[in-house]
């Protein structure tokens, strides 16, 4: 199953994401990041974007975001047969 080559993030601090895409392409990944705010502009965003061809490469998800509830963004995406193969990591701080 093809996948695009983005990488969406979604976290409340423009901060944290610039630090991990610096430290992304200073490992020699170089796909772009999407930045998403919060765990619900990642669902609408998965929601817009669900073909095969669209998929991200990888989500990077903050645990600490204060309007999103981690657990709950985990299981909206994975109760959809399309995304259960999806590559997600949780980042704490």
């Amino acid at each position: 199953m093809g996948r695009s080559r983005t990488i969406l993030m979604a976290d409340d601090n423009r901060s944290d994401v610039s630090l991990v895409s610096y430290s992304l392409r200073s490992a020699g990944c170089n796909f772009p990041i999407r930045w998403l705010k919060d765990g619900e502009m990642l669902l609408r965003y998965l929601g817009r974007n669900e073909t095969a061809r669209q998929r991200p490469l990888l989500v990077l998800i903050d645990w600490h975001m204060p309007k999103s509830k981690p657990f709950e963004i985990l299981r909206l995406i994975r109760i959809q047969p399309q995304y259960l193969n999806l590559l997600i990591a949780v980042l704490t701080g």
